[in-house]
C-alpha cells in the first residue's frame, strides 16, 4: 500500500498532542464542529488529513492597511475579533472609531 492510501487514524490524545492542545480544546473544536472525527464503536477518531485541513484553514495571514486607504468599522473589527461572550464591555468597530473621532475632536465625553 502506498503512504498516500494510507489512513491514520488518531486518538483524541493522540490528535490533541499533534495539534499542541490540550483534550478539552480538542474536543470543544470537534463540538463546534471545526474538526471532523470517526466513530469507531463509542471511540472518536482523527484521520491525519483532518488535521492538517484543519491547521491549513485556521492559519491566520495579517494584511496591513495602506495609508492611502481608509480604515473603516469593518476593519476595526476584524482587527479587534470581538469576543462574544465577554462580559466586559468591548466597543464594535463603529463605536471605535466615534470615540476616536470625538477625542480629536476636542469633545471628551
Amino acid at each position: 500500500m502506498e503512504k498516500s492510501d494510507h489512513l491514520e487514524l488518531l486518538s483524541i490524545t493522540a490528535a490533541a498532542r499533534k495539534l499542541a492542545v490540550g483534550k478539552d480544546t480538542l474536543y470543544n473544536l470537534i463540538t463546534a464542529g471545526r474538526i471532523g472525527y470517526i466513530e469507531i464503536g463509542k471511540r472518536k477518531k482523527i484521520t491525519h488529513a483532518e488535521l492538517i485541513r484543519f491547521q491549513n484553514e485556521s492559519i491566520t495571514k495579517h494584511t496591513h492597511l495602506s495609508a492611502k486607504e481608509p480604515i473603516t468599522a469593518k476593519d476595526i473589527d476584524k482587527i479587534f475579533q470581538l469576543n462574544q461572550r465577554s462580559n466586559t464591555k468591548t466597543l464594535n468597530g463603529k463605536e471605535f472609531l466615534s470615540t476616536i473621532m470625538r477625542k480629536n475632536n476636542g469633545n471628551n465625553h
